[in-house]
């Protein structure tokens, strides 16, 4: 886990973290009157111990190449351009969308470890594991908005509520009949055979779907492996990732 260099003296910002009590930082980020206003979030402290309420982030850093500013508990801090869309995506998707009265409290490695401080960094590894299983859930975000990337996840989540409900209502019916019976009721995915072959569009999506460079991460197996439950997003559709291997075994 590389350090990004910052534009605040992040002793100025970091508390130290006590690890016996297995301590770590949460990120609150703050609503926005429009889309172009900077990202502001706070940050607190609380145990692992205590149970609290949070979601994990899991998603790819990307390049450094181009930092964006940000602030956290007033100070510029800069991110790498991912998580900057990252953070705006969670804004309008998630803390806007909700009352204000809601509170959403998340954990992101970049900004909830001191990526200065070398121990902190090696402690809060460590601790990975138990991070990503005490989230209530975990965000899987897989890049900028991407019309494919969204219309595979869109056409998942039509297939699996197809499927479900086929399962429902016939669930002694032999596979090819499912097959045809899924073909039937999403005839704009499938060929007008109905014999179970996509059209290039659905079938296209599907693909770039698996190709997302999300799934290269060399954290991705833990991080999903021990989380109670994970969505993917993107843009602003969503979907349960479990349903996305409900019809990737399917397919």
């Amino acid at each position: 886990m590389d350090a990004l260099p910052m534009s605040a003296s992040n002793d100025s910002m970091y508390y130290p973290l006590n690890k016996s009590r297995s301590e770590i930082r949460l990120l609150e980020i703050s609503r926005h009157i429009d889309d172009n206003e900077q990202i502001g979030c706070k940050l607190t402290t609380c145990s692992l111990s205590d149970n609290p309420e949070y979601i994990a982030l899991s998603y790819v850093w990307g390049s450094r190449d181009k930092p964006v500013d940000i602030l956290v508990n007033e100070h510029i801090v800069q991110v790498t351009e991912n998580l900057a869309h990252a953070l705006q995506d969670i804004r309008t998707n998630i803390v806007a969308r909700n009352s204000k009265e809601e509170v959403f409290y998340f954990w992101i490695d970049a900004l909830c470890i001191n990526q200065d401080n070398k121990q902190e960094r090696s402690d809060q590894v460590q601790m990975m594991k138990s991070i990503f299983a005490g989230a209530e859930w975990v965000l899987s975000w897989l890049g900028p908005s991407s019309p494919d990337i969204m219309l595979a996840l869109e056409t998942c989540r039509r297939l699996v509520k197809s499927l479900r409900l086929i399962y429902e209502e016939a669930p002694h019916i032999s596979p090819q009949a499912q097959i045809n019976k899924l073909a039937s009721e999403n005839h704009d995915l499938f060929e007008m055979n109905y014999t179970g072959v996509m059209k290039n569009t659905a079938r296209n999506a599907l693909w770039s779907l698996t190709q997302n460079e999300y799934w290269l991460r060399i954290w991705i197996l833990q991080e999903i492996s021990v989380s109670r439950i994970v969505w993917l997003m993107n843009g602003n559709v969503w979907i349960d990732f479990e349903d996305v291997l409900l019809v990737s075994l399917w397919c």
